[in-house]
C-alpha cells in the first residue's frame, strides 16, 4: 500500500500526473476509481479515504509499537524497528493524501507531545524536591514553580517553530497554505473572506462547510431523538444555506446524483439522524474505550500494551476523522476498537483468575 503510493506521489509532483497506461490498469484491479491526476490514493476509493484507513488501522499499531519499544519482526536496521519505518513512511503518505488526515496524525503527535511533557515536568518537580531541599524556603518554593513554567513555555516555542516548518513544507505542495508566507497577499485574502462561506469557498472546503450547517440546522429542528438514520436527505433542500445554491459540487449532488444527499460528517450525522440520545450514546461508548486503552497501556505484555495505545491514538486520530467521514460502514474504526475490546476482556478475565 505505502509503496505504491510513494510510486503514485513521484508521478504527481515530478511528472505532473502523467501515469503510464499500465498504471491504469493495475489501479482497476483493486479499486472502481480511476488514478487521480494530482492527488495519490494508493488502493482506496479516495485520497481521504486512504489517509482514513492509514490514521485509524496501521499508524496506531505502529506507533504503538515504537512507544512500547515491541516488533512483531526480528528485523533490525541499526536500533530501528521495521514499525518505525512503516510508521515514518505512513505519517508521509497522510501528510500528502489528505489535509483532515494531516490535521488528525497532527493531533495525534500532540497528544503523545502532551503526555511525554507531564511526565517530564513530574520528573522535573521530584528532582528539583531533591536538589533545592537546603535552599531557603521562598528560593525553593520560586526554583520549584519556574522550572516547570520555563520547560513548558520551551515546548511550545519549539512545537511552534515545528509547526511553521511543517506548513512551509506543506506551502510547497498546496498554493493555498503558500499565501501564509506571503505578507501582502495574505492581508489581502484576509480582506476578502470575512464571510465563512467565502472563506471556505476560496480554501476550497465550502462544499464540505455546507453540508456540515445542513446537518446542524437539522439537529436543532430535531435535537432529542434526531431524524433517524439516513433520513437526513430528506431535509437537505429545506435547510440547504442560499450559497450552497451557488456551489457546483452540491448542485450536481442534489440534482444528478442516485442517492440521498448526506452531510459529510459522522459527528453532524449522528446529531441530526439521532440526536442528542443516539450522540451521548456514541460518545459514552467513545469515552468507555478510551478508559480502556489507557488501562491496556499499563499491561505487562508488550503486544496488550502496544494495542493500548493504539486504541489511545486511533481514538484522538477519530476527533478530526470524524469531520470527514460520512458512513458508518468503513470498517477501520471497528476493526481497530474491536481488537481493543478483546484486550480488555482478555486483561479483566486474566485478572479476575488471579
Amino acid at each position: 500500500m505505502i509503496l505504491w503510493a510513494i510510486i503514485q506521489a513521484i508521478y504527481v509532483f515530478l511528472f505532473q500526473g502523467n501515469f503510464p497506461p499500465g498504471f491504469f490498469y493495475f489501479q482497476s484491479l483493486f479499486s472502481t476509481q480511476e488514478l487521480f491526476i494530482k492527488r495519490i490514493s494508493s488502493f482506496a476509493f479516495e485520497p481521504s479515504w486512504l489517509a482514513h484507513q492509514v490514521n485509524l488501522f496501521y499508524l496506531p499499531f505502529w506507533l504503538g509499537a515504537t512507544i512500547s519499544g515491541t516488533s512483531a519482526y526480528r528485523f533490525r536496521l541499526w536500533k530501528i524497528s521495521l514499525e518505525n519505518i512503516l510508521f515514518v513512511l505512513g505519517a508521509g503518505v497522510v501528510f500528502i493524501a489528505s489535509r483532515v488526515g494531516t490535521l488528525a496524525l497532527l493531533l495525534v503527535l500532540a497528544f503523545v507531545a502532551l503526555y511525554a511533557n507531564i511526565l517530564l515536568a513530574r520528573r522535573l518537580q521530584r528532582w528539583s524536591l531533591v536538589r533545592f531541599s537546603r535552599f531557603l524556603p521562598f528560593v525553593k518554593k520560586t526554583l520549584h514553580f519556574l522550572l516547570p513554567l520555563i520547560l513548558v513555555v520551551a515546548f511550545l516555542g519549539l512545537y511552534m517553530l515545528g509547526a511553521v516548518g511543517l506548513v512551509y513544507l506543506l506551502s510547497y505542495t498546496d498554493s493555498r497554505l503558500a499565501l501564509l508566507f506571503q505578507p501582502q497577499a495574505l492581508i489581502e485574502w484576509v480582506k476578502l473572506n470575512r464571510n465563512p462561506y467565502v472563506l471556505f469557498n476560496n480554501l476550497k472546503f465550502a462544499e464540505r462547510y455546507v453540508y456540515w450547517v445542513v446537518g446542524w440546522r437539522v439537529f436543532n429542528i430535531h435535537p432529542f431523538l434526531g431524524v433517524g438514520l439516513g433520513n437526513v436527505g430528506y431535509f437537505f433542500e429545506r435547510e440547504l444555506p442560499s450559497f450552497g445554491w451557488f456551489l457546483p459540487e452540491v448542485m450536481d449532488l442534489y440534482y444528478r446524483a442516485s442517492a440521498l444527499p448526506n452531510v459529510k460528517s459522522l459527528w453532524m450525522r449522528l446529531l441530526a439522524e439521532t440526536g442528542i440520545v443516539g450522540f451521548s450514546s456514541f460518545i459514552t461508548w467513545f469515552y468507555v474505550l478510551f478508559k480502556s486503552s489507557w488501562f491496556e497501556r499499563l499491561s505487562k505484555d508488550p503486544v496488550f500494551r502496544t494495542v493500548g495505545w493504539s486504541g489511545l491514538f486511533v481514538l484522538v486520530a477519530f476527533i478530526f476523522e470524524g469531520f470527514s467521514t460520512d458512513t458508518f460502514a468503513l470498517p477501520y474504526l471497528w476493526m481497530s476498537l474491536g481488537i481493543v475490546s478483546a484486550v480488555g476482556a482478555l486483561i479483566r478475565n486474566s485478572n479476575d483468575e488471579t
